[in-house]
This record gives C-alpha cells, sequence and structure tokens, in this order.
C-alpha cells in the first residue's frame, strides 16, 4: 500500500507544477499585454492631444471661411448695385475707332522696326572686317 500513497503525492506534485508553469506564463502573456496596454494607453492620449488641436483649427477655418462667405456675399450685392446704378452695356465708346487706329499704326510701326532690325543683322553679318583680306 505504500505505492499508492506515493503515487497520489507525485500525481498531486505534477498538478502543481503544471499549474504553477501555466501560472507563470499566463503572468508572463499578461505582463506582455499589460506593457502593450500601456504603450497604447500613452499614444492614444498622444492622438486626443492632437485631435483636440485639429478640432480647434477646424472651428477657426470654419469661422474664417464664414466671414469670407459674408465678405464675398457684400461684394457680389455692390457689384450687382454698381451695375444696374451704371448700366454698362449702354455705354458707347466715342474713341473707339481712334484709338484702333492708333492701335494698328503702332503695331505696323513695330513689325517695321522688328524686320528692319533683322535687315540690319543680316547686313551687318555680311560684311567682312577691314582688317580681313
Amino acid at each position: 500500500m505504500v505505492g499508492i500513497g506515493s503515487s497520489k503525492s507525485s500525481v498531486s506534485s505534477f498538478k502543481s507544477n503544471y499549474y504553477e508553469n501555466s501560472y507563470c506564463e499566463i503572468l508572463d502573456v499578461f505582463n506582455e499585454l499589460h506593457k502593450k496596454a500601456i504603450r497604447l494607453q500613452k499614444s492614444n492620449n498622444r492622438c486626443k492631444g492632437e485631435n483636440k488641436g485639429l478640432e480647434s483649427k477646424v472651428k477657426q477655418l470654419e469661422k474664417e471661411n464664414t466671414s469670407l462667405k459674408m465678405s464675398l456675399e457684400k461684394l457680389e450685392k455692390a457689384e450687382k448695385d454698381s451695375r444696374s446704378k451704371y448700366d454698362i452695356g449702354s455705354l458707347k465708346c466715342e474713341n473707339c475707332p481712334r484709338q484702333l487706329e492708333k492701335i494698328d499704326y503702332l503695331v505696323k510701326t513695330l513689325t517695321k522696326f522688328t524686320l528692319g532690325r533683322s535687315n540690319l543683322d543680316v547686313v551687318l553679318g555680311s560684311q567682312r572686317s577691314v582688317l580681313n583680306r
């Protein structure tokens, strides 16, 4: 009967070692997960801070956008009022034909000048120097 008692103690010793090993493994995994959780929490806190900064920037840009929209509406209204006040379509230019003639004259003069310069460059390029014989 001595054999039966010793087998019970070896079984209980085996179970004890098994549970200790399992407990150590579980504890190691828990510690690793805890470290990762702390890193994620720090990263999350940093992201929350960035998010708050970005939210305030968005609010500021929304206010600026609203202000610019109001300014644009005022300008459009002022433009509409000025167009109705001064009917631009009905105004006729009295000097337009004369101005168009001046523009044509200046364009022709500029063309002659450009052509004359290119001719002068050709003539100067074809001349020989006094020292060349």
